[in-house]
Protein backbone atom coordinates (compact mmCIF):
# COMPACT_ATOMS: atom_id res chain seq x y z
CA UNK A 1 0.00 0.00 0.00
CA UNK A 2 1.17 3.08 -0.53
CA UNK A 3 1.06 4.68 2.79
CA UNK A 4 2.86 1.58 3.96
CA UNK A 5 5.44 2.74 1.08
CA UNK A 6 5.67 6.60 2.54
CA UNK A 7 6.05 4.97 6.28
CA UNK A 8 8.73 3.78 5.39
CA UNK A 9 10.44 6.61 3.69
CA UNK A 10 9.92 8.63 6.12
CA UNK A 11 11.73 5.90 8.72
CA UNK A 12 14.45 6.41 6.61
CA UNK A 13 14.30 10.00 5.73
CA UNK A 14 13.94 11.48 8.73
CA UNK A 15 16.96 9.26 10.78
CA UNK A 16 18.97 11.80 8.19
CA UNK A 17 17.79 14.29 5.96
CA UNK A 18 20.93 14.62 4.19
CA UNK A 19 20.61 11.19 2.23
CA UNK A 20 19.80 12.36 -1.24
CA UNK A 21 22.11 15.94 0.28
CA UNK A 22 25.42 14.74 -0.32
CA UNK A 23 24.88 12.63 -4.29
CA UNK A 24 23.07 15.68 -5.19
CA UNK A 25 25.60 18.59 -3.89
CA UNK A 26 27.91 16.79 -5.84
CA UNK A 27 28.73 17.59 -9.59
CA UNK A 28 29.92 15.46 -12.18
CA UNK A 29 34.03 14.55 -11.99
CA UNK A 30 34.77 15.89 -14.91
CA UNK A 31 32.81 19.10 -13.78
CA UNK A 32 34.91 19.10 -10.96
CA UNK A 33 38.36 18.45 -12.18
CA UNK A 34 38.12 21.00 -14.91
CA UNK A 35 38.20 23.37 -12.06
CA UNK A 36 41.68 21.98 -11.19
CA UNK A 37 40.41 20.79 -7.17
CA UNK A 38 42.96 18.93 -5.52
CA UNK A 39 41.62 16.31 -2.61
CA UNK A 40 42.00 17.27 1.32
CA UNK A 41 44.55 14.16 1.18
CA UNK A 42 46.69 15.31 -1.68
CA UNK A 43 47.08 18.81 -0.13
CA UNK A 44 47.92 17.88 3.37
CA UNK A 45 50.56 15.43 2.81
CA UNK A 46 51.96 17.04 -0.42
CA UNK A 47 55.61 19.69 0.72
CA UNK A 48 55.03 21.56 -2.03
CA UNK A 49 51.81 22.84 -0.30
CA UNK A 50 52.53 22.75 3.71
CA UNK A 51 48.98 23.60 5.76
CA UNK A 52 48.72 26.12 8.13
CA UNK A 53 45.49 27.01 9.86
CA UNK A 54 46.78 29.78 11.74
CA UNK A 55 47.58 31.60 8.92
CA UNK A 56 44.32 31.46 7.46
CA UNK A 57 41.70 34.28 6.96
CA UNK A 58 38.05 32.84 6.29
CA UNK A 59 37.31 34.42 2.97
CA UNK A 60 34.29 33.28 0.59
CA UNK A 61 36.95 32.04 -2.07
CA UNK A 62 38.65 29.91 0.76
CA UNK A 63 35.53 28.62 1.98
CA UNK A 64 33.94 27.87 -1.32
CA UNK A 65 37.12 25.81 -2.68
CA UNK A 66 37.09 24.12 0.69
CA UNK A 67 33.14 23.09 -0.15
CA UNK A 68 34.39 21.62 -4.03
CA UNK A 69 36.63 19.82 -2.14
CA UNK A 70 34.52 18.20 0.05
CA UNK A 71 31.97 17.46 -2.27
CA UNK A 72 34.38 15.75 -4.76
CA UNK A 73 35.48 13.67 -1.74
CA UNK A 74 31.63 12.35 -1.44
CA UNK A 75 31.93 11.88 -4.99
CA UNK A 76 34.79 10.03 -5.35
CA UNK A 77 33.34 7.96 -2.09
CA UNK A 78 30.48 6.92 -4.53
CA UNK A 79 28.40 8.83 -2.35
CA UNK A 80 27.62 10.15 0.86
CA UNK A 81 26.96 6.35 2.30
CA UNK A 82 30.78 5.88 1.50
CA UNK A 83 31.11 7.86 4.51
CA UNK A 84 33.99 5.93 6.19
CA UNK A 85 36.28 6.84 2.91
CA UNK A 86 35.92 10.67 4.02
CA UNK A 87 34.78 11.18 7.33
CA UNK A 88 38.09 13.13 8.05
CA UNK A 89 36.53 16.25 6.65
CA UNK A 90 34.48 16.04 9.92
CA UNK A 91 35.53 17.51 13.07
CA UNK A 92 35.70 15.63 15.90
CA UNK A 93 32.73 17.53 17.67
CA UNK A 94 30.83 17.70 14.58
CA UNK A 95 27.19 18.53 14.22
CA UNK A 96 24.17 18.23 11.69
CA UNK A 97 20.85 19.88 11.94
CA UNK A 98 18.12 19.83 9.72
CA UNK A 99 14.21 21.12 9.63
CA UNK A 100 12.81 17.82 10.90
CA UNK A 101 16.16 16.35 12.77
CA UNK A 102 19.38 17.06 14.93
CA UNK A 103 21.26 17.99 16.41
CA UNK A 104 23.19 14.74 15.90
CA UNK A 105 26.73 14.49 16.57
CA UNK A 106 29.29 12.89 14.85
CA UNK A 107 29.27 9.24 15.79
CA UNK A 108 25.50 9.10 14.99
CA UNK A 109 25.68 10.93 11.70
CA UNK A 110 28.31 8.27 10.98
CA UNK A 111 26.72 5.30 12.34
CA UNK A 112 23.40 6.52 10.47
CA UNK A 113 24.95 6.51 6.98
CA UNK A 114 26.80 3.07 7.63
CA UNK A 115 23.15 1.78 7.87
CA UNK A 116 21.86 3.30 4.72
CA UNK A 117 24.53 1.71 3.43
CA UNK A 118 24.16 -2.01 4.67
CA UNK A 119 20.54 -1.23 3.75
CA UNK A 120 21.56 -0.63 0.65
CA UNK A 121 19.29 2.58 -0.01
CA UNK A 122 21.56 4.30 -2.80
CA UNK A 123 19.49 7.63 -4.24
CA UNK A 124 22.65 8.46 -6.48
CA UNK A 125 22.57 4.80 -8.21
CA UNK A 126 18.67 5.38 -8.97
CA UNK A 127 19.39 8.96 -10.33
CA UNK A 128 22.53 8.68 -12.19
CA UNK A 129 22.67 12.46 -13.67
CA UNK A 130 22.01 13.74 -10.02
CA UNK A 131 23.50 17.57 -9.58
CA UNK A 132 23.09 20.44 -8.17
CA UNK A 133 22.84 24.11 -9.09
CA UNK A 134 24.36 26.88 -6.74
CA UNK A 135 23.57 30.16 -5.92
CA UNK A 136 23.80 32.74 -3.67
CA UNK A 137 27.02 32.27 -1.57
CA UNK A 138 27.39 34.39 1.12
CA UNK A 139 29.56 35.01 4.19
CA UNK A 140 27.65 35.08 7.53
CA UNK A 141 27.54 37.95 9.17
CA UNK A 142 28.10 37.03 12.92
CA UNK A 143 30.39 34.30 11.76
CA UNK A 144 32.64 34.17 8.61
CA UNK A 145 33.82 30.97 9.40
CA UNK A 146 30.18 30.06 8.57
CA UNK A 147 29.45 30.08 4.47
CA UNK A 148 25.97 29.75 3.01
CA UNK A 149 24.41 28.66 -0.34
CA UNK A 150 21.29 28.08 -2.06
CA UNK A 151 21.26 24.88 -3.67
CA UNK A 152 18.46 23.37 -6.65
CA UNK A 153 18.70 19.62 -6.88
CA UNK A 154 17.91 18.00 -10.79
CA UNK A 155 18.44 14.68 -12.19
CA UNK A 156 16.49 11.93 -13.54
CA UNK A 157 14.84 8.62 -11.94
CA UNK A 158 16.37 6.24 -14.12
CA UNK A 159 16.71 2.99 -11.84
CA UNK A 160 14.74 1.28 -8.73
CA UNK A 161 15.70 2.53 -5.67
CA UNK A 162 15.36 0.27 -2.37
CA UNK A 163 13.82 1.98 0.73
CA UNK A 164 16.23 0.51 4.01
CA UNK A 165 14.19 -2.50 5.89
CA UNK A 166 11.61 -3.17 3.71
CA UNK A 167 11.30 -4.49 0.47
CA UNK A 168 9.38 -1.84 -1.51
CA UNK A 169 11.24 -0.34 -4.38
CA UNK A 170 10.61 2.89 -5.85
CA UNK A 171 10.49 2.33 -9.66
CA UNK A 172 11.42 5.04 -12.77
CA UNK A 173 8.10 5.72 -15.03
CA UNK A 174 8.53 4.61 -18.36
CA UNK A 175 9.76 7.32 -20.12
CA UNK A 176 11.81 8.16 -16.89
CA UNK A 177 11.38 11.28 -16.10
CA UNK A 178 13.20 14.87 -15.53
CA UNK A 179 12.63 16.67 -12.32
CA UNK A 180 14.06 19.75 -11.42
CA UNK A 181 13.28 21.04 -7.48
CA UNK A 182 13.00 24.77 -5.90
CA UNK A 183 15.87 26.43 -3.37
CA UNK A 184 16.93 24.94 -0.60
CA UNK A 185 19.58 26.47 1.76
CA UNK A 186 22.71 25.17 3.45
CA UNK A 187 25.19 26.39 5.81
CA UNK A 188 28.45 24.92 6.68
CA UNK A 189 30.84 25.91 9.66
CA UNK A 190 34.21 25.80 9.03
CA UNK A 191 37.05 25.16 10.98
CA UNK A 192 40.57 26.81 10.50
CA UNK A 193 41.58 22.80 10.27
CA UNK A 194 39.47 22.68 7.46
CA UNK A 195 37.00 20.24 9.17
CA UNK A 196 33.70 21.07 8.93
CA UNK A 197 31.98 21.59 12.09
CA UNK A 198 28.18 22.02 11.94
CA UNK A 199 25.92 21.88 8.81
CA UNK A 200 22.42 23.06 8.37
CA UNK A 201 20.43 21.19 5.61
CA UNK A 202 17.15 20.68 3.67
CA UNK A 203 15.32 24.36 4.69
CA UNK A 204 13.03 25.08 1.84
CA UNK A 205 13.23 28.43 0.53
CA UNK A 206 9.39 28.27 -1.52
CA UNK A 207 6.46 25.80 -1.51
CA UNK A 208 5.49 26.51 -4.55
CA UNK A 209 8.93 26.23 -6.71
CA UNK A 210 9.78 23.04 -7.67
CA UNK A 211 9.17 19.23 -8.26
CA UNK A 212 9.75 19.29 -4.45
CA UNK A 213 6.60 20.70 -3.31
CA UNK A 214 8.09 22.01 0.09
CA UNK A 215 10.53 19.38 1.09
CA UNK A 216 13.83 19.11 0.82
CA UNK A 217 17.39 17.01 1.34
CA UNK A 218 16.43 13.25 0.74
CA UNK A 219 12.26 13.71 1.17
CA UNK A 220 12.87 16.47 -1.66
CA UNK A 221 14.15 13.69 -3.92
CA UNK A 222 11.78 10.83 -2.99
CA UNK A 223 8.98 13.03 -4.06
CA UNK A 224 9.67 13.16 -7.30
CA UNK A 225 10.60 9.56 -7.40
CA UNK A 226 6.83 8.71 -6.22
CA UNK A 227 6.64 9.48 -3.12
CA UNK A 228 3.05 10.77 -2.53
CA UNK A 229 3.15 14.47 -0.73
CA UNK A 230 -0.27 14.25 1.07
CA UNK A 231 1.16 11.24 2.78
CA UNK A 232 3.88 12.57 4.15
CA UNK A 233 1.69 15.68 4.98
CA UNK A 234 -0.50 13.41 6.89
CA UNK A 235 2.01 11.24 8.57
CA UNK A 236 4.40 14.44 9.70
CA UNK A 237 2.85 14.96 13.04
CA UNK A 238 3.39 11.53 14.11
CA UNK A 239 6.88 11.20 12.72
CA UNK A 240 7.94 14.25 14.68
CA UNK A 241 7.60 11.86 17.94
CA UNK A 242 9.23 9.41 15.94
CA UNK A 243 12.93 11.71 15.60
CA UNK A 244 12.46 12.72 19.29
CA UNK A 245 12.44 8.74 20.17
CA UNK A 246 14.96 8.19 18.27
CA UNK A 247 17.53 9.20 20.79
CA UNK A 248 16.69 6.04 22.62
CA UNK A 249 17.98 3.88 20.29
CA UNK A 250 21.26 2.20 20.47
CA UNK A 251 22.41 4.52 17.17
CA UNK A 252 23.60 1.34 15.35
CA UNK A 253 21.07 -1.00 14.10
CA UNK A 254 18.31 1.45 15.35
CA UNK A 255 20.23 4.68 13.88
CA UNK A 256 19.38 8.05 15.71
CA UNK A 257 17.93 11.13 14.12
CA UNK A 258 18.53 13.17 17.48
CA UNK A 259 20.89 12.70 19.90
CA UNK A 260 20.52 12.50 23.16
CA UNK A 261 21.80 15.88 25.12
CA UNK A 262 24.41 14.48 27.33
CA UNK A 263 26.43 13.22 24.29
CA UNK A 264 26.61 16.62 22.21
CA UNK A 265 29.93 18.46 21.98
CA UNK A 266 30.49 20.80 25.20
CA UNK A 267 29.97 24.26 21.77
CA UNK A 268 27.02 22.78 21.03
CA UNK A 269 25.53 23.41 24.31
CA UNK A 270 27.11 26.77 24.81
CA UNK A 271 26.43 27.82 20.92
CA UNK A 272 24.49 31.41 22.20
CA UNK A 273 26.92 32.84 24.17
CA UNK A 274 29.24 33.20 20.77
CA UNK A 275 27.53 35.89 19.29
CA UNK A 276 26.64 34.25 16.28
CA UNK A 277 23.37 35.19 15.97
CA UNK A 278 21.85 31.99 17.40
CA UNK A 279 19.05 32.13 19.16
CA UNK A 280 17.79 28.41 20.01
Amino acid sequence: AMSFVTWIVWEACLLLALIGHANAFVPSRQQQRSHGIHSFNEEMTAESTPFNPEQLEPTLELLKGWMEEYVQAVDEAGGITGVLEFEHWYSEDYIQTGPEIGPLNKKDYVNALAYYQREGLDVGAAIPDLTADFDGWHLDPHNPWRIWVVARYRGTHVYPAKLPGSATVLEPQDPPQAFYNGPELYSFLWKPSKQIQWMSVGYVGDKFTGDNQGYGALVGLLIPMGVPKVAIDLLTPLLNLQVWFSQFNDGVDQPRSLTPYSQLPAWWKQRKKYGWNIKQ
